[in-house]
């Protein structure tokens, strides 16, 4: 038998939950599992999915091959008034809160992954974004020797070192065992389909479909004569994308060509840096110092 979920508002008057637009924090129970969902989740994740004619489209997920059925359609079938838009959105949050199903496709019961024996691994997103967070940052370091050995020209070998780096340093156990790969030349966003160089995705356990992006790098080669006005329309992107997925966190890679003084080689501003940025964005940075004329990499957190 299938167990039917509940779900009641923490909070707000009323007997009724609107759907049209979620007003309250809720409680979800079903099965063994109970949990809080926040109207601030739900409202984000919302806009990480594609909804047309009542067929929903997670995250990533091509239009002329939508995934039908499982947990969202099941949602939406037993709560009356529920929009195809909630179902899908409080699914993803069940999903993103370690909940999985056991039995195939059908929400037979539902449990902590920490509850079950599996060879995959219960980190959060949270833990998963501070590890490769980790990563990136030394992955960056080794970018410097590369290029003194002649190996990176231009902005592709750099993409390919990057990627050479981080998928050989965690190695493919990691990835396979947390469900994320690395994907790059990568459309995000749902209003404007937006290309990335660089995003690393959670898939769903099924893979499927994207569940989330963990982090999203933008690169740049430029030489010392190149037009600045090139790499900030990175910055652009990168701002507008930080709206829309305010948990991703962004990293703009960039090898400069030219000489620079260590201490004050930005290329966002304070403002910028206190403000939008501020908690969301990393600056790898590589230049020729001043003062040795080495070249050198620095990693600057807004």
């Amino acid at each position: 038998m299938i167990p039917i979920p509940t779900i009641k508002p923490l909070s707000g008057r009323g007997k009724q939950i609107s759907y049209k637009k979620l007003t309250h924090n809720l409680e979800i129970t079903w099965g063994e599992a109970k949990f809080n969902v926040t109207k601030e989740q739900i409202t984000h994740i919302m806009k990480n999915f594609f909804i047309d004619d009542g067929t929903w489209y997670p995250l990533g997920a091509s239009m002329d091959q939508p995934i039908k059925g499982g947990l969202g359609e099941f949602i939406k079938e037993n709560f009356k008034g529920l929009t195809p838009r909630h179902a899908t959105a409080i699914a993803a949050v069940m999903e993103n809160e370690e909940l999985i199903l056991v039995k195939g496709n059908k929400p037979i019961m539902l449990k902590k992954q920490s509850d079950l024996v599996d060879h995959r691994s219960s980190k959060s997103i949270k833990n998963l974004r501070n590890e490769l967070h980790k990563n990136i940052i030394n992955t960056w370091k080794k970018i410097k020797k590369d290029y003194d050995e002649g190996w990176l020209y231009r902005e592709g070998t750099l993409v390919n070192a990057f990627y050479h780096h981080l998928r050989n340093d965690l190695g493919d156990d990691y990835f396979i065992n947390n469900d994320i790969r690395i994907y790059t030349e990568f459309y995000v966003g749902t209003k404007k389909r937006v290309w990335v160089d660089m995003c690393i995705v959670k898939l769903s356990k099924d893979q499927n479909y994207f569940l989330d992006y963990l982090s999203i790098i933008e690169f740049k080669f430029l030489s010392g004569q190149a037009s600045l006005d090139y790499f900030y329309n990175d910055v652009t992107k990168i701002k507008e994308l930080s709206k829309e997925f305010p948990s991703t966190k962004f990293y703009i890679a960039t090898i400069h060509e030219d000489y620079w003084q260590r201490d004050v080689y930005s290329w966002l501003s304070t403002n910028q840096r206190e403000n939008w940025a501020k908690g969301k964005v990393t600056e790898l940075n590589a230049f020729y110092s001043d003062e040795t004329g080495e070249f050198v990499t620095e990693v600057v957190e807004a």
